[in-house]
């Protein structure tokens, strides 16, 4: 890999051709292309920047999903099978909304159609799967413990990932360009590391970052909107309280406990209430279209407190039958700040209007949100309530 990240020469110059993304990324944002990071990405890219989806990736992205699926369902299943037994209600019309829906039926599911949608946006080409000249080099490279097969105890798990590389590699030499993998694994890092024809960065952040806009017209509507958010009666700021209240719910929260009452708890967050927010003016980044100059994207961080209700399941284990005691039940009231990254889509006269009359498409992040919801303890050590 040339030094570092791609110069602005070799930007400005389109010798960085095109990208592509491991399925690692896109298991971390939940594989919803069409919202959050994965959603605007294709207005931040310049349009000449191509998609490369290789098979391999194809194949595991799709196949992730339906197993995420699946264990959606059986977990629905069991739960409703539990519901029947608590309660003895028939719910026999809960199951048939299953079947009705076809949740169950891989070819109904729309996995493929979204991915492939996906790709048209970036005008991206799928790399079909090469013969026996590229399976030949890949098992050189597992002999001779060459990226990606380095330091790995079980170095057979990754045949995909350096079939993924191999074909990314030959498209970028036969085309003369140059591609920006994203991916946290070790292994596309140094694969790239060796290659005169890939870089590779650990994040979308990472990627958008390197075709951020700095223009004069682009800072001047970056600062129209800085004037915007420092106003809270502002039609953006209005617009971002009513997006928070109702996206809130729907962010991905996991709460953590502990307890020195019983060998394990499990906690969840059962509701979340908006009380304040402000945005992080420090952090806007923005990026106008190449292909209209009437939309841009902004991504902003946002502080957002709120107060969470957080319910927990105490257990101990018994050794013998090899389960969980239930031990009791607890809930906990707590207010936390948590930092929400959002992306904005203005479009509209952005150089002579003010935001205000801009068209806004908000959008919040699709990162995980970890609440520690500290000590807690079953309702039932606790004194009563006067």
């Amino acid at each position: 890999m040339p030094e570092g990240h791609p110069s602005a020469e070799d930007l400005l110059s389109k010798k960085v051709g095109g990208f592509s993304i491991d399925t690692c990324v896109f298991e971390a944002h939940g594989f919803r292309l069409d919202k959050g990071e994965l959603g605007v990405l294709h207005l931040q890219l310049p349009p000449w920047l191509t998609l490369y989806v290789p098979a391999v990736i194809w194949r595991e992205v799709l196949a992730h999903q339906l197993r995420n699926t699946t264990d959606a369902l059986n977990q629905t299943r069991t739960a409703i099978q539990n519901l029947e037994r608590h309660t003895g209600v028939d719910v026999a019309a809960v199951e048939k909304s299953i079947v009705d829906l076809k949740l169950d039926d891989p070819k109904a599911l729309p996995f493929e159609l979204r991915l492939s949608n996906f790709l048209k946006r970036f005008d991206g080409e799928f790399l079909p799967l090469e013969g026996e000249g590229m399976l030949k080099v890949a098992f050189d490279r597992y002999f001779d413990i060459k990226p990606p097969f380095e330091n790995k105890k079980d170095k057979k798990h990754e045949f995909p990932d350096v079939v993924s590389l191999l074909a990314l590699e030959a498209v970028a030499k036969s085309r003369n360009t140059m591609l920006v993998l994203v991916s946290t694994d070790e292994g596309w890092k140094q694969f790239s590391k060796e290659s005169q024809s890939l870089y590779c960065v650990t994040s979308l952040e990472q990627l958008t970052a390197l075709y951020v806009s700095a223009s004069p017209a682009a800072e001047a509507i970056e600062q129209k909107i800085i004037e915007a958010l420092k106003s809270a009666n502002s039609e953006l700021s209005k617009r971002l309280e009513t997006v928070l209240e109702h996206e809130i719910q729907d962010l991905s929260w996991y709460a953590e406990a502990y307890t020195g009452v019983c060998a394990g708890i499990d906690a969840e967050i059962d509701s979340i209430a908006l009380k304040s927010f402000g945005p992080d003016l420090d952090t806007l980044r923005l990026w106008i279209s190449e292909q209209d100059s009437a939309i841009c994207v902004a991504e902003l961080d946002l502080s957002v407190t709120c107060e969470f209700h957080v319910s927990a399941d105490f257990w101990h284990y018994d050794s013998v039958d090899k389960d969980r005691l239930p031990m009791g039940t607890g809930t906990k009231r707590i207010e936390k700040t948590v930092t929400v990254p959002v992306f904005l889509t203005f479009s509209g006269d952005l150089a002579g209007d003010v935001p205000d009359d801009w068209d806004i498409a908000i959008e919040s992040s699709e990162k995980e949100f970890s609440i520690d919801a500290g000590e807690m303890e079953p309702d039932w050590m606790r004194e009563p309530q006067e």
